[in-house]
């Protein structure tokens, strides 16, 4: 079959489809708002899970999440998991453990931003006052700040010198510009843009070109629409003609009085809150050890050193006794790398974590990063401590809850606002299945030393490394290339310049007909096939027989190739010892036995109160053309098993001699053409022409299925 057969084949398949309508992932999702809110889809003693209720967690997930959750096996995992949450918070509180002390110390260290939140917006936010006319008059000062640059646009031709005249003569005569560019111009900028250059601002600088001060001056004396040319500078010939000018211009003042206005808050804010902050210090006497801090290292801790015991922030108020251990744990937060796998994710959707990229966590181990982080820790730290200060002498309310929460008949006068934040409710409740975790799990499972060590000696095959070599290799199709470019080879060896020589190297290197990495192969591994040409022999045996430093004689390999080799390196086995994988080893020992008990947990919960999962609820029976339009946009978008996911669903709930056998054609297309699973693909084209032989596809199936089996 040939490839404009099996392109004519999509078309025809594409055209029975239709023209489908692009439809967002969440469309799966919206389908399923049609299903009454008070349908029950989980039941457990003491209990019911609603689809308001399903709703309503769905709602508060990150945007980025939701589309997860457009699969049907996804949505029933996140049915279970409210449910998990719902009883395992249950448990807890019938343990007690909303009333723990340390429950309730975790909880408030956690409130300390909102509190800290809340005394900022008030001491600081609000006397960031500033007037009209001090707004005006801050415009007035800065009037060049506020200018916006001249730009002019041209039309540019740069020919080289034997196409000078011939430019000249076509603008004469009016030829086509988009002709005479494609025909005459060597500045492949100009090309690709048509010839059109912007963002000309007067500074010298012209894109595409470079920095040019003559081109530059004439283009500001150009008069608009008139061909100027040719000019010869530094950076070539060059034709232009002016399209569009900008002059410079001072921005009005009610352009920019919303960005004055807050850029002046922002310095007002600053202002105050420095000035705030270093009252509080010397009131608090806070003391921060900038020797010790400048000599830790946030990439080498581990969670085991000595070091993180030791005291860098002291102050008069209990909080501010912070540790290294403290900055490392603030670290982990954000580092993509050092990650602590707490299981209570499992039990709450709600706790976000931010992916940062590899430059921007690098940037939070400097000593200015570090700087800042100590910063914020003693700022939050003492803005907590003077708001939980300020206090009513009584607080009036009939919740008590709230009673609780505030722990003595005087109160902050923040309290009933920090209560009030929906994140605050969320907050306490997650405080209190990390509680329940932690008992039922945390505490319990963590390896022994001897389990680590046990482990580390019945795995010593992953912590070694294999023997291998490192060669250089030169493969020709003849033997004359071969003994021609090694007789070269051996006299670009004996060079004395070593940058001579390397360059020598990749010249002949370029002459071979393995050229990937200059030659180089490296990991071959004893006992196992050559990298990249797999099980042969002869090549195999050369690069282990070689000795290193040498170049091998001439060989053919299995395949009819010549080659020679240098022996470049030789890797001995080498065992990590175990005092440099203990650390390791025992993170993930913890994570893999806390995972089991908390299953073994989770199992038990469920069969304690009765829950009982209705997931097929949260379904509907959708259109099979709206899910042909879901399988399309997956495809565009390169997700090819979600587009099996919704062909699935087709063939499942749509069995009607139609829709079923046009999903169950395009899943096999997708298998052969997409996914590179022909194997797959044959059994299904087959059930296509099998069980579907008057269908207007059965052509099609026959003809993917003959090239396939070719």
């Amino acid at each position: 079959m040939t490839d404009e057969t099996i392109n004519i084949s999509r078309v025809a398949v594409i055209s029975l489809i239709g023209l489908l309508i692009s439809l967002s992932p969440y469309q799966l999702y919206a389908e399923s708002h049609r299903i009454s809110p008070e349908t029950v889809l989980a039941e457990f003693d003491g209990g019911v899970i609603t689809k308001a209720d399903f709703d309503e967690e769905f709602d508060k997930l990150p945007e980025m999440f939701k589309a997860n959750y457009a699969l049907r096996a996804n949505r029933a995992n996140f049915l279970q998991a409210i449910v998990i949450n719902r009883v395992v918070y249950k448990e807890a509180l019938e343990k007690g453990l909303d009333r723990d002390p340390e429950t309730f110390v975790d909880f408030e260290h956690k409130l300390k931003p909102y509190f800290a939140g809340l005394y900022r917006r008030s001491e600081i936010s609000e006397r960031a006052q500033y007037t009209e006319d001090e707004l005006r008059s801050y415009y007035q000062d800065n009037l060049s700040g506020f200018q916006v640059r001249g730009n002019t646009v041209i039309k540019h031709l740069q020919p080289d010198d034997r196409s000078v005249r011939n430019v000249q003569r076509a603008l004469r005569r009016s030829r086509e510009f988009e002709e005479i560019i494609e025909r005459y111009t060597i500045n492949d900028f100009s090309k690709r843009n048509r010839g059109i250059i912007g963002n000309i601002s007067g500074t010298g600088l012209i894109p595409g070109i470079g920095v040019d001060q003559e081109l530059n001056k004439a283009i500001n004396k150009a008069e608009i629409s008139e061909w100027t040319g040719p000019i010869t500078t530094e950076t070539g010939n060059h034709f232009f003609k002016v399209i569009e000018r900008i002059e410079p211009r001072i921005r009005a003042f009610d352009e920019v009085r919303d960005d004055i206005a807050y850029l002046k808050t922002l310095r007002a804010e600053q202002r105050i809150k420095d000035e705030h902050t270093r009252k509080l210090k010397k009131q608090y006497n806070v003391q921060i050890d900038h020797e010790k801090l400048d000599s830790v290292n946030l990439l080498a801790l581990t969670d085991h050193c000595d070091v993180l015991d030791e005291t860098v922030i002291t102050g008069d108020i209990p909080d501010l006794e912070i540790t290294v251990g403290d900055l490392f744990e603030h670290f982990k937060t954000v580092s993509p790398y050092i990650v602590n796998d707490d299981l209570t994710s499992n039990l709450n959707h709600y706790d976000l974590v931010r992916y940062l990229s590899r430059d921007e966590w690098i940037k939070l181990t400097t000593p200015e990063a570090l700087k800042r982080l100590v910063n914020n820790i003693v700022e939050v730290n003492l803005y907590d401590y003077e708001a939980r200060q300020d206090v009513y002498k009584e607080i009036e309310t009939d919740d008590p809850e709230m009673l609780y929460l505030v722990g003595d008949p005087t109160s902050s006068r923040y309290d009933e606002q920090v209560f009030q934040h929906p994140e605050v409710q969320q907050l306490r409740r997650h405080v209190v299945l990390q509680s329940y975790f932690r008992s039922m799990v945390t505490d319990q499972v963590d390896p022994s030393p001897e389990q680590v060590k046990e482990y580390y000696q019945e795995n010593i095959d992953i912590f070694t490394t294999r023997e291998n070599r490192t060669v250089r290799l030169f493969l020709y199709e003849t033997e004359r290339e071969a003994h021609r470019s090694r007789r070269q080879y051996q006299n670009i060896l004996a060079m004395d310049d070593e940058n001579i020589r390397q360059e020598a190297v990749r010249e002949l290197i370029l002459g071979s007909l393995f050229t990937i990495r200059e030659g180089i192969i490296p990991y071959i591994y004893k006992g196992h096939d050559v990298p990249i040409f797999g099980d042969d022999k002869v090549m195999y045996d050369v690069f282990w027989e070689t000795p290193i430093g040498e170049v091998s004689d001439i060989h053919r390999n299995d395949s009819d190739l010549w080659f020679f080799i240098d022996a470049l390196d030789y890797f001995p086995a080498h065992e990590y010892p175990f005092t440099h994988l203990e650390n390791w080893i025992t993170n993930s020992l913890t994570n893999s036995l806390r995972r089991e008990r908390w299953l073994e947990v989770k199992d038990n919960l469920l069969e304690k109160y009765n829950v009982v999962l209705y997931p097929e609820r949260l379904f509907i029976a959708i259109d099979a053309e709206e899910l042909f339009a879901l399988a399309e946009e997956a495809q565009m978008r390169r997700r090819y098993q979600d587009a099996l996911h919704y062909y699935d669903q087709i063939i499942e709930y749509h069995p009607n001699d139609e829709d079923d056998y046009r999903a169950l054609f395009m899943k096999a297309f997708i298998l052969a053409q997409k996914m590179g699973k022909s194997q797959e693909a044959v059994s299904l084209f087959r059930k296509v022409i099998d069980d579907y032989p008057e269908s207007d596809l059965h052509d099609s199936a026959q003809h993917m299925l003959d090239s396939i089996l070719e």
